[in-house]
């Protein structure tokens, strides 16, 4: 690596894939007079305009003797942990970081956010899915998240994507993403957002694809877990969520497969069984209530007579009526 000088070397050092390391001395300052940040900076052009991608510099503080090369390695990865609290930067002095007096954030994002972008691609919402990595990524940089803070916010984020379409039977198709080892290369944010939303949109269209699929096999296992569960608090999105279906495309295929909507169906069943009830047992309403499903005894009642045109003891004593 030739300095900038002309006549100066530095020797590098790869600490890891895409990140260097080399020792900077007076030697090397004296062009600058001194000055490491206008040194810096006349590195940066000269990487920048050989390299391609964006170059990061990050420089440790000076030091006296070779003894304390440690601390300056040290000082210098201290730099690095401002790397996405100014994105827009590309050179990093410690000594300027350590005047920072705005606190770096470890911690990762509230778990709501991983909730809400799983939901967007459950329901297809892409528009909503983009906004909402925008606003991921936004909060990384305005509460100065640390590199191991975005680490540990979208391993959270990923491990939750994907193990939504394993349980949706496919687990092959992920595992070849890159973003799965993303923070082994030293992406900016610009960069890692642009991955992490390819990954985000492509596992989108994969749950669709295996919810299209599923829910053609599902919709009879549906209508029979229905059927044996009637009497249980059941909801159309919970059973979406047991067989992991959006809520909203269970109810329109449903509706067409067997020609009723979801809420009438289970209603019907539930007020079939009650007759039965009426009919073989001497139980009370609020118990029948109960047993098909329903914890409000006067709602059951109003329920009945919509379906029937009577009460449940009106239908009781049109039986008795007749013995």
């Amino acid at each position: 690596f030739a300095d900038i000088s002309g006549y100066q070397q530095a020797l590098l050092y790869e600490q890891r894939e895409g990140v260097y390391g080399f020792l900077i001395t007076s030697r090397h300052l004296e062009q600058m007079k001194g000055n490491l940040e206008a040194y810096m900076n006349a590195v940066h052009r000269l990487l920048q305009h050989q390299l391609e991608n964006k170059i990061n510099l990050y420089a440790g503080q000076f030091v006296q003797g070779i003894d304390n090369i440690k601390a300056a390695f040290r000082t210098a990865n201290q730099a690095m942990q401002y790397k996405y609290a100014y994105a827009d930067r590309s050179l990093f002095l410690y000594e300027q970081m350590e005047m920072d007096v705005e606190p770096l954030t470890d911690m990762g994002l509230d778990p709501s956010q991983y909730i809400v972008l799983l939901e967007q691609m459950e329901e297809h919402d892409s528009a909503a899915v983009l906004h909402t990595i925008e606003r991921i990524f936004l909060t990384f940089e305005h509460k100065r998240f640390t590199p191991d803070g975005v680490r540990n916010s979208l391993s959270r984020c990923i491990f939750d994507v994907i193990r939504a379409i394993q349980n949706m039977q496919d687990s092959d198709i992920q595992a070849k993403s890159p973003v799965i080892e993303w923070h082994q290369y030293p992406l900016t944010l610009q960069e890692l957002k642009q991955l992490f939303r390819t990954f985000i949109v492509e596992s989108a269209r994969t749950i669709t694809h295996l919810r299209k699929e599923n829910a053609k096999g599902n919709i009879v296992k549906i209508k029979a877990y229905i059927e044996s569960h009637y009497a249980e608090n059941i909801s159309l999105k919970s059973i979406a969520g047991k067989f992991y279906m959006n809520s909203v495309y269970l109810g329109q295929l449903f509706k067409k497969t067997y020609g009723i909507y979801f809420n009438e169906f289970l209603l019907h069943i539930r007020i079939k069984k009650a007759k039965q009830l009426l009919r073989q047992t001497d139980m009370r309403i609020y118990e029948i209530a109960e047993n098909v499903g329903f914890n409000n005894a006067d709602y059951f009642v109003c329920q009945f007579e919509k379906v029937e045109h009577k009460t449940p003891t009106e239908y009781r004593n049109a039986l008795l009526s007749k013995t």
